[in-house]
Order: C-alpha cells, then structure tokens, then sequence
C-alpha cells in the first residue's frame, strides 16, 4: 500500500487514493479539494451549494464561477439570460438566483433547455436549478413566475 504524497506542510495530504483510486474502483481527492468516484455515493445530511457567487449578466450571457450563483442584471434592473458559458461536465448542478431587486428571465434561445418556455426568476426567493447535459443546460426544477 503507498502512503499519500504529502506537501510542505505535513499534515495536508495532496492526493489521496481509496480502493485504488478514481477509474479503479475507488475514490481519489486532490489538493484542490476535487473528488471523484466511480461508484455510488450516499449521503446521509445535507447537501449544500456552498456561498453563492455574484455573476453579472453580458449580452444575454453568464460565466458562473460556482454551482450557486445570484446574477445581476447587465444594465437597469431586468435582463434576459440564454447562455451559460461554462462546461464543467456533465451531470453538474447549477442553481441560479437573481439578485434583490432584480428580474432575470431565462430563455431557451441559447444552451438553456427550459421545457418549451421562458421561466422568470425575481429576487432572492425564486430561483432555477438547472443541471449540464451534454451541450445544454437542462432545468430540473423553478420557483418564480
């Protein structure tokens, strides 16, 4: 059995193989805090998204920097989101949220596959779960109007 690769710092562990790591039966983890497995995972509390990041409407288009974003409108108070420019992979969660005061519609123009319509998200308390299929972003589930 090896041991794990350790960094200047002794007592972090850099990488970390389990079962004989990640595409062989087990389950890795690496320094950036990334884990992969390529059986089943269960989990027994909550799952969280972790703060969520400020990401800025651009020509109909957003970057997110993370699974829980609260987006802001490009100009004024209102704007239309068609794109999400960011491909983490297939099977990532995303969960949108405008910002207070803010009106965010969602289109299908772009990579968004929203069932057929336009969804609105308003402020804090609506928002939009969306998970990456293949080249679209497909909506799991919405609050809002």
């Amino acid at each position: 059995m090896a041991t794990p690769s350790v960094g200047s710092n002794p007592a972090a562990v850099e990488n970390l193989l389990v079962g004989g790591g990640y595409g062989a039966q087990g389950l890795s983890a690496d320094k950036d805090g990334n884990v992969a497995t390529d059986g089943d995972v269960t989990l027994a509390r909550w799952v969280g998204f972790g703060t969520a990041k400020a990401v800025t409407v651009a020509s109909g288009q957003i970057g997110p920097l993370g699974s829980n974003c609260i987006v802001t409108s490009e100009t004024a108070t209102a704007d239309d989101v068609h794109t999400i420019n960011v491909n983490p992979g297939q099977g990532t969660l995303l969960l949108l949220n405008a910002a207070t005061g803010h009106t965010i519609t969602l289109k299908e123009t772009g990579n968004l596959d929203l069932n057929g319509a336009d969804k609105v998200i308003v402020g804090e308390n609506d928002c939009a779960l969306f998970i990456k299929r293949t080249t679209k972003w497909a909506l799991i589930a919405h609050v809002g109007a």
